[in-house]
């Protein structure tokens, strides 16, 4: 890992505007870029498209996923109960499911492995459908790479926006105009609400543009989806850190840059999240210490 020098400046948004008329929602954003330099892109989207990324931004609570699974695991129940063996599915105060059984322990716990298996897999189609997925360790993630596909043809007038105002810059300029425009974008964490447990929010790239506020992850999501949009072969991919999300990317290395071995290569990192701007080939010395725990 290379050591970083200290941020360039704080990111400085100078205008956002969102004038909805009719059919069409016209986006303008103004900030001042790495080198203080005002910047403007101007872009517009369906009026529909927006109000339909805030209706079916992916949300779920943890409750509403665990009885999801319980259901299931009670149908199951009740179908693969019998010949003198019943099992009884409940749920804990955690909302975890439990079993209870009477008969042939052996053809009991066979019946409960299978039951498991197929309400595990009810709860993984519950998490597909809100874009998240469960992990083989019972962790609940955000399924990345579903939320960019959705989001793809919805970001796409955006992208085509920032492409216009960087063209004759190279790959690594047009990422710094990018990271400089999402890091000036104000930061917000989006909070459960009060009694909620186990709440799990995201909003889309969209749904950023749209109340031009985000998080670490929605910023990395945006910045991913378009720089694939602007480069369709581009590999790269989101880092999660403890708390945190940035972006490493396959693009040649410079000097100075901070890189990140994996399987596929040494990559080069970036930060979108803001405020501090941060270039191409840097991250926060925060995000340092959470990467190297």
């Amino acid at each position: 890992m290379v050591a970083l020098a200290a941020p360039l400046a704080w990111a400085e948004q100078l205008d956002w505007q969102k004038d909805n008329k009719g059919y069409f929602t016209t986006y303008t954003f103004e900030w001042k870029d790495f080198a203080g330099q005002p910047q403007t892109i101007k872009f517009k989207t369906e009026s529909q498209t927006a109000e339909r990324a805030h209706q079916t931004d992916k949300s779920f609570l943890l409750d509403e996923a665990l009885e999801n699974k319980y259901e299931k695991a009670q149908r199951e129940a009740r179908i693969r109960s019998g010949s003198g063996v019943s099992v009884v599915p409940y749920q804990s105060r955690n909302g975890n499911v439990g079993y209870r059984y009477s008969g042939d322990t052996n053809r009991a716990r066979a019946i409960i492995e299978s039951i498991e298996r197929r309400s595990n897999s009810a709860m993984e189609d519950y998490l597909q459908q809100k874009n998240y997925r469960l992990k083989e360790n019972g962790r609940i993630e955000s399924d990345y790479q579903s939320m960019a596909r959705d989001n793809f043809l919805e970001i796409r007038p955006m992208a085509r926006a920032i492409q216009r105002q960087t063209r004759g810059m190279d790959v690594r300029e047009t990422m710094n105009y990018t990271l400089a425009f999402l890091q000036s974008i104000p930061y917000e964490t989006i909070q459960p609400r009060q009694g909620d447990r186990g709440n799990y929010i995201f909003n889309s790239p969209l749904t950023l543009i749209s109340d031009n506020k985000g998080d670490c992850d929605e910023k990395s999501l945006a910045f991913g989806t378009i720089m694939r949009i602007l480069y369709p072969n581009l590999e790269m991919g989101i880092v999660l850190v403890p708390g945190h999300a940035f972006v490493a990317m396959d693009i040649p290395s410079e000097e100075g840059d901070m890189l990140l071995p994996t399987d596929r290569g040494n990559l080069v990192v970036a930060e979108p999240v803001g405020p501090a701007y941060i270039p191409v080939g840097k991250i926060h010395a925060n995000s340092q210490r959470l990467l190297a725990r």
